[in-house]
């Protein structure tokens, strides 16, 4: 790596760090190993697809963190810093909790349904 080279890897450790986000949180998000995203991370020439990545999922401004490599609007994503991801995770997660309490309703409403259709059996058997 030559003096004008920066180790990417480190710095986009260095800012979820400053930002309190754990590589165990990223990792999750995208669905990878924690050990792969710390490969990652080590590896001072970390491809622009990886970085991407990484950058996404924290929502970093990687125009701000790579000048060289981003410009805002290849990025394809929001740059907007009251887009934050652990808000949309917090959001995923109270979907999930509705659809799980949805489920229960309707496993009760089944369980009514069939418990109804035992007895008209058991009723028109006598």
């Amino acid at each position: 790596m030559s003096k004008n080279e920066i180790h990417k890897g480190q710095v986009l450790k260095d800012k979820l760090k400053e930002k309190n986000i754990l590589q165990e949180d990223i990792a999750d998000i995208l669905e990878i190993d924690r050990a792969t995203l710390f490969r990652w991370l080590k590896n001072e020439n970390l491809s622009k697809h990886k970085i991407r990545q990484i950058g996404m999922a924290a929502n970093l401004d990687l125009e701000e963190l790579f000048p060289s490599m981003f410009k805002a609007n290849e990025l394809g994503m929001n740059q907007n810093p009251g887009t934050n991801w652990k808000q949309k995770y917090y959001d995923l997660l109270e979907k999930q909790n509705e659809m799980q309490e949805r489920i229960i309703v309707l496993q009760e409403e089944v369980a009514t349904y069939q418990k109804k259709e035992i007895d008209n059996g058991t009723n028109s058997e006598q």
